[in-house]
């Protein structure tokens, strides 16, 4: 892009990322000759232009995003419209009707995450603290303690298993940007 004349915008940037991927999904599938259900995951993608503090956004199935302080849960009530469901369609007809997008300025934090912040749980009996999963989004997703850090994120994980014997029971992926 630093050499190209025409400057493109965060959501062509995004759209191109999202058809690569959907072309590579078919390649795959293609390739490996996997079932659909084989190629069911979430997928957050943000593109991020630092500098003007703004991002695009989009989540494929159940995901997190999480803003300035605000919160946006799509949650689809365990039935997700996965990306390879729709691999025989047409892309940009597919891409046209996803309503899981944001077009965000202003930032000064954006994370994005998958359902598996959802999933907190006790796994040895330690402690009887109760925590809920607004407070579990709030250390991860909010709360800026360790900022400094390149080891923020994992450094949160630990405290919250050592001060409160959580541990997520899903696969749980979280990419932190403080501006």
């Amino acid at each position: 892009m630093f050499f190209e004349k025409e400057k493109r915008t965060l959501s062509n940037i995004l759209e191109e990322t999202m058809h690569y991927l959907f072309c590579n999904l078919i390649d795959i599938e293609q390739k490996l000759a996997l079932e659909r259900e084989e190629l069911l995951c979430t997928i957050v993608v943000a593109v991020v232009d630092a500098q003007a503090k703004k991002a695009e956004t989009i989540a494929i199935g159940d995901g997190l995003i999480a803003y300035n302080g605000k919160i946006v849960d799509y949650e689809q009530d365990d039935r997700p419209d996965y990306m390879a469901y729709h691999l025989k369609k047409d892309f940009k007809i597919w891409y046209l009707g996803q309503k899981q997008r944001l077009s965000l300025d202003n930032l000064f934090d954006l994370s994005i995450c998958t359902d598996g912040i959802f999933t907190f749980r006790e796994f040895d009996n330690r402690f009887k603290i109760d925590k809920t999963t607004e407070e579990i989004i709030d250390v991860l997703l909010i709360n800026e303690q360790y900022k400094d850090s390149e080891l923020m994120l994992k450094k949160k994980m630990i405290d919250i298993d050592t001060n409160f014997g959580l541990k997520p029971s899903d696969d749980l992926a979280v990419i932190r940007v403080i501006f």
